[in-house]
């Protein structure tokens, strides 16, 4: 059982391979997509600069309270720490006076607000006590719908990728299915035709039985001459024969039809393991003036696996069988045929 669910083991497996190479190069795709379609809104959008500007209102008001020059840098980062300012830059005529980033998000997009090419558009102006600067402030208001997309990117490949495995399981489900359903036709067939033959062969039983029953109850009786008795003793051994060979088939279909291994010889030369057989089957038709043409039986150096419990009844059905019911006008023909793995 464990062999037969290996295939189907070893094709889960790659699906769930290939879904997961799928799933990620799905994300990566949409990821660099997605997030560049973000970051050109934010830069082109005045979504910064609305989200910026009570933070700029707010610093002014503190610049103005505490009397603040450009230089006095402390007091910035109070500031910084007290509204949770991620990145603050002030320039003066084209010049970095201040910069203090106090986070690293994650999002590579998220860090274009600490670039200064970036974040020139959307400076504003602040007066100190001593000056007027450009200044910019960041508060992590772009990066969480980063995160955000990250997320969502990440749940739809993972769902897109449990679908094409989902997928493919039910098709080898469906396909299982159907083997099943052909295997239980056939076995279904088989038996049907086992019980068929199984009542053949006891009718054909039936048959001589009672020719040898009736022929002994005529001896019994013992109402004929010797030489009616002799003749009736010889179609009485017919009969037995016949029997035989019929209860000889049955054991051998009993046999072939069970679930029970075979026992087979060790590998022989193909001569070897069936050419005795052959000679006892073209004497016994010859004694029967049956013709019989070997004209295409060819010997190659080649080994098989044989039972040669098997093979003697099958070379007896076989002769007993021809004698029985060939046409002795005609030629039996004997030929091998080699092929890949027989």
């Amino acid at each position: 059982m464990k062999d037969d669910l290996k295939p189907i083991s070893r094709k889960i497996t790659v699906i769930v391979i290939i879904a997961i190479i799928f799933a990620c190069s799905l994300f990566t795709l949409i990821y660099y997509k997605g997030t560049e379609m973000i970051r050109y809104y934010f830069l082109t959008s005045k979504y910064i600069y609305e989200q910026e500007t009570p933070y700029i209102e707010n610093f002014r008001k503190y610049v103005e309270d505490h009397n603040i020059g450009i230089d006095d840098v402390d007091k910035y980062n109070e500031w910084i720490v007290d509204n949770n300012i991620s990145f603050l830059s002030v320039e003066k005529d084209g010049i970095q006076r201040y910069s203090l980033m106090t986070t690293d998000g994650f999002i590579q997009q998220s860090k274009d607000m600490y670039d200064y090419r970036m974040i020139n558009p959307f400076r504003q102006t602040v007066q100190f006590s001593d000056t007027e600067a450009e200044v910019f402030i960041y508060a992590n208001y772009t990066e969480k719908y980063y995160t955000y997309f990250f997320i969502a990117d990440f749940a739809f490949s993972m769902i897109i990728s449990f679908l094409i495995i989902l997928w493919q399981v039910r098709r080898i489900i469906k396909h299982l299915q159907a083997e099943l359903a052909e295997a239980e036709g056939k076995a279904k067939s088989v038996r049907t035709d086992k019980d068929s033959l199984l009542r053949s062969m006891a009718h054909d039983l039936r048959t001589p039985l009672t020719g040898l029953m009736s022929y002994l109850d005529i001896i019994k009786n013992g109402n004929i001459s010797g030489k009616d008795e002799a003749e009736y003793i010889g179609v009485i051994s017919a009969k037995a024969v016949e029997i035989k060979d019929l209860t000889d088939q049955l054991f051998d279909f009993t046999l072939a039809s069970s679930e029970d291994t075979i026992e087979t010889d060790e590998p022989m030369d193909v001569q070897y393991a069936i050419g005795d057989y052959l000679s006892e089957m073209c004497m016994e038709l010859a004694e029967s003036k049956i013709s019989v043409n070997i004209d295409k039986m060819l010997w190659k150096n080649v080994k098989v696996i044989v039972s040669g419990r098997f093979m003697g009844r099958i070379f007896s059905n076989l002769t007993s069988n021809i004698k029985k019911y060939a046409d002795t006008s005609k030629v039996v023909s004997l030929e091998t045929i080699y092929c890949k793995h027989s």
